[in-house]
């Protein structure tokens, strides 16, 4: 009981200490606001230069790169008869029956969806022209796929995705099916794990010894799967595994995203050097089993070709 009391004491001191401690470490930004409620006019000048520097980042690395979207400012080639068409009828056709302008609307929306179709058909019908493993994204149908020469060698079920505003406006706009009548060409990725591991092994010194390793068996990798991959005309796919994180994993994920956040300052920095707007990303955000997700990472070459349904 004695023993009980002194630890209850001890502790109530060292807590007793840390608030103290904590109280002397405030007391000089207590003190300096409380100079500012005095002095109304030091208080707009001091929150004034607060929201300049953080209303200029937003504006020209959020805002601007997104109203300056290239691919929503392009006009729609294949169906731009199809949409002026269905507006001159519907013009024309106001005394008409509502039903017939609902009829020509859901014609219209039906062409635009065939176009975007066949954007996604035509590349991977470009991607089988070569020889390396590419990707196939269907969100209409949840499937990953690894292809060759239009071969699917193996498809992976997507348990969940997020699709960028951005892609939704193109699609709102009639102007997706041009986004996607090429395939994309990855630019660059960054992972939590190694591209191709290396294991080192020592080289046994006799037969015997040899033949004893060939019995060992090698320990599966557990490796956990975040990656992101950049391509061109603005796109990024990013796939993390449905597997719960490891505290090893969440160690590696808090280091994978900073990475991601620094090469996205980075990238804005040096467009503003150039005197040029940041890139808007259009982001894809896949989740995939981790057996999946290190599959597709791994198969993948360095400039691997994408086509995309949406």
């Amino acid at each position: 009981m004695p023993a009980l009391l002194g630890f209850y004491l001890s502790s109530s001191t060292m807590a007793f200490s840390f608030v103290k401690f904590g109280q002397r470490l405030l007391q000089p930004f207590l003190s300096f606001f409380k100079g500012l409620r005095q002095k109304p006019l030091a208080a707009t000048i001091f929150f004034f230069a607060l929201l300049v520097p953080a209303l200029v980042i937003l504006t020209f690395l959020v805002i601007l790169p997104v109203a300056n979207n290239p691919y929503e400012a392009e006009e729609a080639a294949t169906s731009e008869t199809v949409d002026e068409h269905a507006e001159n009828v519907t013009e024309t056709a106001a005394p008409m029956d509502s039903a017939l302008t609902e009829k020509l609307e859901g014609l219209s929306q039906r062409l635009l969806a065939l176009d975007i179709q066949r954007a996604y058909l035509q590349s991977r019908w470009e991607l089988s022209k070569g020889d390396s493993i590419s990707l196939s994204i269907n969100l209409r149908d949840s499937l990953v796929s690894l292809e060759m020469k239009g071969t699917p060698i193996r498809q992976c079920r997507i348990l969940r995705f997020e699709v960028s505003r951005a892609l939704q406006r193109l699609q709102a706009k009639g102007r997706l099916h041009e986004w996607l009548a090429k395939p994309f060409k990855m630019q660059s990725d960054l992972a939590t794990l190694p591209k191709a591991p290396m294991r080192i092994i020592t080289a046994p010194k006799d037969t015997l010894e040899a033949q004893a390793r060939a019995k060992e068996t090698i320990p599966i990798e557990t490796s956990e799967v975040h990656f992101t991959l950049k391509f061109d005309r603005n796109l990024a796919i990013a796939i993390a595994q449905a597997q719960d994180l490891t505290f090893k994993g969440r160690l590696k994920k808090w280091s994978y995203d900073l990475r991601r956040s620094y090469a996205s300052v980075k990238a804005a920095l040096a467009a503003l050097q150039r005197g040029e707007l940041p890139q808007h990303r259009m982001l894809i955000e896949l989740e995939l089993t981790q057996e999946d997700a290190k599959a597709i990472y791994r198969a993948l070459p360095k400039q691997a070709g994408l086509a995309l349904y949406f």
